[in-house]
């Protein structure tokens, strides 16, 4: 640092970066955070509506997506069958039915997406806004199709196996 330039945490008692804040600028005494009364808002009670009624949507659609696909889209898992498949060919499975339902996400997400919510303009909200759009998240289809998808469960838990240097004993 030249003798020219001052520390980056050199402020003065105005509240500039780094020095001292005035009184009653800084967090409420006793943690600070968001007050009750704001998360009990109206909006912020829309906000949990459209996100319920999100959840159960893809949350109903996901297990209908996983029914299909593991029960009749994809062979069944077969853990005799899978302990002797050379572990590229194992990888090769896993990694199909993880691009099958990915694909399969990005499309019903896309329907999905079309269906209007039913708060839509209650207290002003618009579901396609940036809120809207996070609450429609394909990560949400994605984490509920993948807890349901036992087959892909296990023919992963087999090939992590192979490559696990613990060796856990069930």
């Amino acid at each position: 640092m030249s003798a020219v330039q001052a520390p980056r945490n050199a402020g003065n008692a105005r509240g500039s970066p780094g020095g001292p804040k005035p009184p009653g600028t800084g967090p409420p005494a006793g943690g600070g955070g968001v007050p009750l009364s704001a998360l009990l808002s109206p909006m912020s009670l829309v906000y949990m509506l459209d996100y319920t009624w999100v959840i159960l949507l893809y949350g109903t659609c996901a297990f209908f997506l996983a029914v299909l696909i593991d029960g009749h889209l994809l062979p069944a898992y077969d853990a005799a069958r899978t302990a002797e498949t050379p572990t590229l060919l194992l990888f090769a499975e896993v990694f199909t039915q993880i691009a099958w339902q990915g694909a399969v996400v990005i499309l019903i997400t896309s329907l999905l997406q079309t269906v209007p919510s039913p708060v839509q303009g209650l207290w002003g909200y618009d579901s396609h806004t940036a809120i809207g759009g996070v609450l429609r998240n394909p990560a949400i289809l994605t984490v509920i199709l993948f807890g349901l998808s036992i087959s892909l469960q296990d023919r992963l838990a087999q090939l992590f196996s192979r490559f696990d240097k613990n060796k856990r004993q069930p």
